[in-house]
């Protein structure tokens, strides 16, 4: 409760402060959603020993491009940097060509923030063979074609040694199947089988993050109004 807090709107610090086991961000664009995610990963990466952070979606390009992969080292790191003096080494490459940061953490060793790509469902299970992730932040969830990338991500959360709280959280733009949208009915719709609400309850949370909130956007009256003429 004392001490520096990042700068968020009050949504995005609900995020930010969440303990659910699955954690969806969603809003539309421009709202900031990726910002409280990934100032999430850096809190997770710097509370626990050796703690293993993987931000991913369907391909690495948007990423790089302006997505919370270069938010992370060239916005939101540096914000950490400057007020609690963080160290953090990174961009490098692994072996395996996978981006990858190291981020300090209090016990005096090195937590590592990863950028993996999942263009197929079909793969998940090969390119995550043998990882165990402590958090894993899906960016762009809805735009993943089933609830596969969740139910096969999910099995990789809460294996790693000596971490307590492990998570599985995710961003979002509104899909334009709505309320079909899987991505809805997992995170959103209560489950349709009474057994399984109390564990939805206990382990599920979603955010709508209004734009209104996001204090990092310079010109947002000029990007809304944009939109309207598109």
């Amino acid at each position: 409760d004392e001490g520096w807090w990042p700068d968020l709107g009050p949504t995005q610090m609900d995020v930010f402060t969440c303990d659910k086991r699955y954690v969806l961000a969603h809003g539309e664009r421009g709202s900031g959603k990726g910002i409280g995610c990934t100032h999430m990963c850096v809190k997770h990466a710097m509370l626990n020993w050796d703690a293993l952070v993987m931000i991913t979606s369907l391909t690495i390009t948007a990423q790089q491009a302006g997505g919370p992969w270069s938010d992370l080292y060239s916005f939101i790191l540096p914000q950490w940097e400057s007020a609690i003096g963080l160290k953090w080494i990174g961009p490098r490459m692994d072996a395996s060509r996978n981006a990858y940061i190291k981020v300090a953490n209090v016990y005096g060793g090195w937590s590592t923030i990863m950028l993996k790509s999942i263009p197929s469902g079909s793969i998940i299970t090969q390119r995550f063979k043998g990882t165990t992730p402590s958090m894993l932040f899906f960016d762009e969830l809805a735009e993943a074609k089933d609830p596969d990338y969740v139910r096969k991500l999910g099995q990789q959360i809460g294996r790693r040694r000596h971490i307590k709280l492990q998570q599985f959280i995710a961003a979002c733009n509104p899909s334009p199947e709505g309320e079909d949208n899987w991505v809805h009915k997992m995170f959103i719709a209560p489950p349709e089988r009474e057994s399984d609400v109390k564990y939805w309850k206990e382990n599920y949370a979603n955010f709508h993050v209004p734009m209104s909130q996001n204090k990092w956007m310079e010109d947002r009256e000029g990007y809304v109004a944009n939109l309207k003429h598109l």
